[in-house]
């Protein structure tokens, strides 16, 4: 039997730098990311007010559940329009 290889060097045993990496997006692909004219970003509001309230005591991936619940039933915008963000 051969062993595994990468083309990239060779496994040294550890994760992949990229394993400590979280990706939040403001929406879902294909959809649009809405802003307040003079709060901004509902994403990034709903983030920062979040992170403020929970961060000492939350898992990041629990604050980001919060920050999609938030985004879905706190904003919308003139025409109706809703966002949902996409961590």
């Amino acid at each position: 039997d051969a062993p595994d290889e990468t083309d990239g060097g060779g496994y040294k045993g550890a994760l992949p730098t990229e394993a400590d990496f979280v990706l939040a997006y403001a929406t879902v692909p294909g959809y649009v990311s809405w802003r307040n004219s003079e709060y901004g970003s509902w994403f990034i509001k709903a983030f920062v007010d979040t992170m403020y309230e929970m961060a000492s005591k939350e898992h990041l991936m629990d604050i980001l559940v919060e920050v999609n619940r938030r985004v879905a039933e706190e904003f919308q915008s003139k025409g109706r329009n809703k966002q949902i963000p996409s961590p």
